[in-house]
């Protein structure tokens, strides 16, 4: 399904921080394969189709750079990132933990709780805020604070 350029800007009025919305709607797009891996992005088309300066456009592109869905090559531009084997093979590895525990939860599975947390989460992620998390032997007390350093939020 192709997202209409035009509605995503028509969605933008809501947003409140114009960097994260640019950030989410090339992420979007990127997953939704219209921009796929290795494609150049033009700083000016772009910030030109979303009526954005190429300032915020770069910061855009920095945040997806520290989430490796770009890469940066100096004097080259930014392109889609291309995973390489050893990316794809963590990926599956991930999914290999993941998968099955989603399965065993079954019929019991709270989707929308769990959309709730994720939702939490990534809202957590775009402030800047984060938490250290406790030894999986006790449940976590500590409410959200500022990151003591911004690259601990990206992992």
């Amino acid at each position: 399904m192709l997202v209409n350029l035009g509605d995503i800007i028509a969605d933008r009025a809501d947003h409140a921080n114009t960097t994260v919305w640019v950030a989410d709607v090339l992420r979007r797009r990127i997953a939704a394969g219209e921009l796929p891996p290795g494609t150049k992005l033009s700083e000016q088309q772009l910030a030109a189709s979303m009526q954005v300066s190429r300032n915020t456009l770069r910061e855009a592109f920095t945040m997806l750079s520290l989430e490796s869905v770009v890469t940066r090559f100096p004097n080259r531009g930014v392109f889609v990132a291309a995973p390489d084997a050893a990316a794809v093979r963590e990926i599956y590895r991930v999914r290999r933990m993941l998968e099955p525990a989603a399965v065993l939860w079954g019929p019991d599975l709270d989707v929308e709780r769990l959309d709730a947390v994720v939702a939490g989460a990534r809202d957590a992620r775009d402030r800047g805020m984060c938490r250290k998390w406790p030894p999986p032997t006790r449940p976590s007390t500590r409410p959200w604070s500022p990151c003591p350093a911004a690259s601990s939020c990206s992992s």
